[in-house]
């Protein structure tokens, strides 16, 4: 095969043109739009000037010292990686150690609410993921009750999230860490707004995990960080972060790769020039959507920021079955929707696996609750499962404009009416 036929073909610049909005175009789930060429080329050159590329270098620096501004935060209270991902890892393992299957506390406390990578950095650190319901209103895990769970007895970790970017209750979460003994961890993946708009939240005994993936309001293109206001956590993070090394050549402790290079920091830092004009445009997309939505009689159907991260726009159907009916107008509207969390990440196959059908993995393991004891059985998750049924996520971008927006509030409001708002007979435009 000719070489040539292995590469991508070129795609436009993410800044080039905004989103399509015409009757012809598809709107996407989400076009992510970083910093163009001309951006990033002062922090190319410094790059290739100072000829340091990875290894926490002085970009990394720069960055971690400007989210932290950007949070109302200290220095020492960021710290940079390689992904969202490697983030939430290395935050585990520093706080709580890597988990023991055979020990008296196997278990990770995991709300149901929250995207797979949750559950999949519990069990990358050797722990066993029970998932736990969260609050119907709040959407994140409610730490009283999480107080008399009874799998807690048998928890190492209590790793909570913050759906859509709405933060939990981190108080809550301190007293019940301090009250029980048991190391939390949050994944805020798409909180990084919501930590701007709150200055100084951070907290000093709980760490919190960002994601700066291309689908995020803030990006580096890949990338992440821990928000931890602990300055002796700093040098344990970097520890761990570092093959297990600091100072020396030595591993003196659980590690892995998980720094950020200084390219994606290079996207960072652009990213972080232009903020100020970026949060502009995702707050016009916001208004532009209500504005919408309340013209077509779908007032409090969205859910929009600043409640939630700009990475969403959620719209929340009466029932599943409405939910799958919006989804489906949509589509044959060509437009694009996404169920960002699945039907919930405990349904996922390889958490239900009794559930699942025959698939490429025929070494799949057993329903991973069913060896726990009576005290920990596997429990019902009904407001997870009802959120995860009825929010379905809606195109957005910082530069998806009004028609677009006005089309795909049209569409919704076609599937509530109960008709297909005449896109069937429309014909599918070209790939």
């Amino acid at each position: 095969m000719d070489a040539a036929a292995l590469v991508p073909a070129a795609r436009p610049a993410a800044d080039a043109a905004p989103v399509p909005a015409g009757p012809g175009g598809r709107v996407p789930a989400f076009r992510p739009q970083l910093p163009c060429a001309d951006r990033l080329l002062p922090y190319l050159q410094r790059i290739d000037a100072a000829r340091i590329y990875s290894n926490r270098g002085p970009l990394v620096w720069e960055l971690e010292i400007r989210l932290a501004r950007a949070m109302g935060l200290p220095g020492h209270a960021v710290h940079a990686a390689a992904s969202g991902m490697l983030a939430l890892v290395l935050a585990i393992l520093t706080h709580a150690g890597r988990g023991d299957p055979a020990g008296p506390r196997p278990l990770a406390l995991v709300p149901g609410l929250t995207f797979v990578a949750t559950a999949q950095a519990a069990e990358l650190c050797g722990y066993r993921p029970v998932f736990v319901d969260v609050d119907p209103a709040r959407w994140t895990v409610d730490p009283s009750a999480l107080r008399t769970h009874p799998a807690l007895a048998r928890a190492g970790l209590v790793l909570a999230a913050a759906p859509y970017g709405v933060l939990p209750d981190m108080a809550g979460l301190e007293r019940l860490q301090a009250a029980t003994g048991v190391p939390v961890v949050v994944d805020a993946a798409a909180g990084f707004e919501a930590l701007c708009d709150a200055p100084g939240s951070a907290s000093a005994t709980v760490p919190m995990v960002l994601s700066f993936h291309a689908t995020k309001g803030f990006s580096t293109g890949e990338g992440g960080a821990v928000i931890w206001d602990c300055e002796d956590a700093r040098l344990r993070l970097i520890r761990t972060g570092n093959f297990g090394f600091l100072g020396t050549r030595e591993a003196r402790g659980p590690g892995l790769n998980a720094k950020m290079s200084e390219y994606h920091a290079a996207v960072g830092l652009a990213m972080l020039d232009d903020l100020g004009p970026r949060r502009q445009a995702q707050a016009r997309v916001a208004a532009s959507y209500g504005q919408a939505a309340a013209t077509a009689g779908l007032r409090g159907r969205l859910h929009l920021p600043p409640r939630i991260s700009p990475a969403y726009a959620l719209y929340e159907a009466t029932d599943a079955a409405a939910c799958d009916r919006a989804a489906a107008v949509l589509d044959a509207a060509f437009i694009d929707s996404r169920r960002w969390y699945g039907r919930g990440v405990d349904r996922e196959p390889w958490y239900a696996p009794a559930q699942a059908a025959p698939g490429p993995f025929p070494d799949a393991p057993p329903d991973l609750s069913a060896d726990l004891s009576a005290a920990a059985p596997k429990a019902p998750l009904p407001a997870a499962h009802d959120l995860c049924d009825r929010l379905l996520g809606l195109p957005t971008a910082p530069d998806l404009d009004a028609a677009g927006i006005a089309r795909i509030i049209a569409a919704l409001a076609a599937a509530e009416a109960g008709s297909d708002g005449g896109a069937g007979a429309a014909p599918r435009p070209p790939a």
